[in-house]
């Protein structure tokens, strides 16, 4: 262990100025920093070259949101004064840590730990950042380090070593820690607990891939495991990796016995007992074993509605006609709205689309004629159910007049059913006139109305309204579904993380051709993916304690992978896009082009705020880097490269920004990766791009390396179009 450091000559307090200092960290602490600034100020006054109260001066500062520039000076004055005190180094990792700089914010724990390596709370503070930004080989080594300093008296502890090594995959190390800890600690006593950590330690194994393992500790603490799903699903991977067929197939079975309605749960289990689903290639004799094996599980159990469609999907032939009427009958005489949805696994397959149109026009017609859907007598609402599924079913057809006259129809028998105008919106908005465009929106408009606390179609009729530039009547319809008043509601969509409604805003103005104002509104979607992140911090103490591994690791892994998902990578597309018309078009002209009566509802709205709602909306604000977009745009454009790197839509954007920021090499990397797609061949924009590219470096002036590799690869590249 290192020895305390020795004050340097100046750094000493009196009893009274260090009793003073001491009472600084509690105010801070307890979040008084009136009292706490008010406090580092007197002892200041009496010691000026106190480094340690400069140091804590700064973090107050920093924490009252004043100058952050001071508050850093103040900071490195205080580690010049005193190079070797904890408190300052540690105060230095805090600012940094609150700025979001956690690499440096490691660095200065790490020379705090330096002068006093067994300062528990500052390796707690390490090993929470470590595990943050996912340096996992340092995060080992500091969960050992705590793990000996408190010899192995802390479960947390022993649970935070062997999670390091179980991100790292080091399976048997992980193992063995767990042992250990079984062997000094012992087991915990409270059921939930126990349970939790019973089965992290089982998935540890099954992970390992050590399946004869998994059965034996699951058989050892039977009685002790409460999640009886996960349980379930744990021997069925394992008899499933040793081939134990008949096994597998009992706990399969067992887990749609707990949920028939599991579509995952189902496929499984049909799977395990031989079967082969439409994903599959299949045989006849497959399609007759399938079929048996659905229609065994059907019986078993009748009350299940995803077996029951299962049943129709995997059936062909007079087989398929007999179930299709069975399901269609129910949803018709039920009257069941969603309809339209069941239709579109059948639209997949040529043959069955034929079937299934052939049978709803007869059932159209055996209700008009005989008043019976498929020989059960038929109510009021069923011709207005069976062309709702006709004008479904030509909708995904593309016969569009011929869906909107049953829709119609519909409409006319019963005008006070919401799903009918929301059928005709979808269909009217595939129709290329305007009038039919106004009147789609209308129409999801009266659907709206017709029940104002479906915020489904609350939401579709926003984004419509923003789709035809209609952004001030979104924002009214918006207000009417957050229950706050007009101004207000920005600072509740910020708040609520309304992701969809930043895209869409952000593409009405986009339209308008406010650059400015749409890139600000698609930054937002970056900076909820932020909080997304530092949410993390929320759970990276408290887990250990409560034995919830199994959620963290899962929490953890969605965090890694979060930015896959659809509302970010449309929106960093749109980043990108936008910067890059910000570089081509320039600041001046950019600001030229903002939408005048938007700007002046803005600055209407932010004068009305209440300063709590003004204070919350400058906390999620964003920043535009006028001064280098290119440079602002990289990081959106290496995601959606990382993520939809397969879409030639992307490379197209790369290929626009590496001819922007003059990066030929980069800008045919991008073109060769398109072409490496499927679509390619027949991409237009891809061609346009490609020729524009090498006429381009025709007319440049290139290094002799480059030069070289652009000549070589424009025959082989532009042979590819011919």
């Amino acid at each position: 262990m290192a020895t305390a450091p020795e004050v340097p000559k100046g750094q000493q307090l009196n009893k009274k100025d260090d009793a003073l200092f001491k009472s600084v960290s509690k105010y801070y602490e307890s979040k008084q920093m009136k009292k706490a600034l008010k406090t580092v100020n007197q002892v200041l006054k009496n010691n000026p070259e106190h480094g340690e109260s400069m140091a804590m001066k700064g973090l107050i500062l920093s924490a009252t949101g004043n100058n952050r520039e001071e508050a850093y000076d103040l900071v490195k004055q205080g580690l010049f004064k005193n190079l070797k005190s904890l408190i300052c180094w540690h105060v230095y990792g805090l600012l940094y840590r609150a700025d979001k700089n956690y690499v440096e914010a490691i660095k200065c724990y790490k020379q705090a730990l330096n002068i006093e390596d067994s300062n528990l709370p500052i390796l707690r503070d390490t090993a929470m950042l470590q595990i943050h930004i996912r340096d996992l080989k340092s995060l080992a080594d500091t969960r050992q380090t705590l793990l000996q300093k408190k010899n192995g008296q802390t479960r947390a502890n022993w649970l935070g070593f062997a999670f390091a090594h179980h991100l790292q995959c080091n399976y048997e190390c992980t193992l063995a820690i767990l042992d250990a800890y079984e062997g000094t600690m012992g087991l915990v006593e409270a059921k939930y607990d126990l349970s939790e950590y019973l089965l992290y330690k089982i998935l540890v194994i099954l992970e390992s891939k050590d399946y004869e393992r998994v059965l034996t500790e699951i058989a050892k603490h039977k009685e002790k495991l409460l999640d009886q799903e996960f349980v379930q699903s744990a021997l069925a991977a394992a008899h499933a990796g040793l081939g134990n067929t008949k096994e597998e197939v009992e706990c399969r079975h067992n887990l749609v016995e707990q949920n028939s309605e599991n579509l995952e749960f189902v496929n499984r289990l049909v799977k395990a007992m031989g079967g082969k689903l439409l994903e599959d290639e299949r045989t006849d004799e497959d399609i007759k074993k399938t079929n048996e094996i659905v229609a065994e599980l059907r019986k078993e159990f009748p009350r299940s509605q995803v077996l029951q469609k299962l049943e129709c999907d995997v059936s062909v032939g007079d087989t398929l006609k007999a179930k299709l009427e069975e399901l269609l009958k129910k949803y018709i005489i039920k009257n069941i709205p969603s309809i339209g949805s069941l239709l579109k696994s059948f639209h997949k397959d040529p043959p069955k689309r034929e079937v299934l149109q052939n049978m709803l026009l007869g059932i159209e017609k055996e209700i008009n004629e005989k008043n019976t859907v498929l020989g059960e007598p038929a109510n009021k609402l069923c011709i207005v159910s069976a062309w709702n599924a006709i004008a479904n079913h030509y909708l995904m057809l593309g016969e569009y007049e011929t869906a909107l006259s049953y829709c119609r129809k519909a409409i006319e028998h019963t005008p006070t059913m919401e799903a009918l105008y929301a059928l005709k919106f979808n269909i009217m908005k595939k129709m290329p006139d305007e009038e039919s465009q106004r009147e789609a929106t209308a129409s999801i408009d009266t659907a709206r109305k017709l029940d104002l606390a479906d915020r489904y179609h609350n939401t579709i009729t926003v984004k419509r309204y923003f789709k035809v530039g209609d952004w001030e009547e979104a924002e009214k319809v918006m207000s009417a579904f957050t229950y706050k008043s007009p101004n207000e509601t920005w600072t509740t969509v910020l708040e609520m993380q309304a992701m969809w409604y930043e895209i869409a805003m952000g593409d009405c103005l986009y339209k308008h051709g406010d650059v400015i104002n749409a890139l600000s509104k698609y930054l937002l979607v970056d900076r909820h993916y932020e909080d997304i992140q530092e949410d993390q911090f929320d759970f990276h103490h408290y887990v250990g304690r409560k034995h919830n591994m199994r959620a963290y690791l899962e929490m953890l892994r969605f965090a890694d992978d979060c930015k896959n998902h659809k509302f970010y990578c449309n929106s960093a597309s749109r980043v990108v896009r936008c910067y890059l018309d910000l570089h081509q078009l320039g600041e001046e002209e950019c600001k030229k082009r903002l939408l005048q009566p938007f700007e002046e509802k803005e600055k209407i709205r932010k004068a009305s705020l209440n300063k709590d709602h003004s204070e919350r909306e400058k906390d999620l604000a964003v920043t535009i880097n006028y001064e280098n977009p290119l440079k602002a745009a990289l990081p959106f454009l290496q995601t959606i490269l990382k993520y939809r790197g397969t879409h030639i839509e992307t490379q197209l954007l790369a290929i626009e920004y590496y001819s922007a920021a003059q990066q030929p090499l980069g800008t045919l990397r991008a073109i060769k990766q398109a072409l490496s797609l499927p679509e390619s061949s027949k991409s237009v924009p891809l061609k346009e791009a490609a020729t524009k590219f090498f006429d381009t470096m025709a007319k440049t002036e290139l290094s002799a390396v480059v030069g070289k590799i652009v000549s070589e690869q424009k025959e082989l590249i532009l042979k590819q179009f011919s």
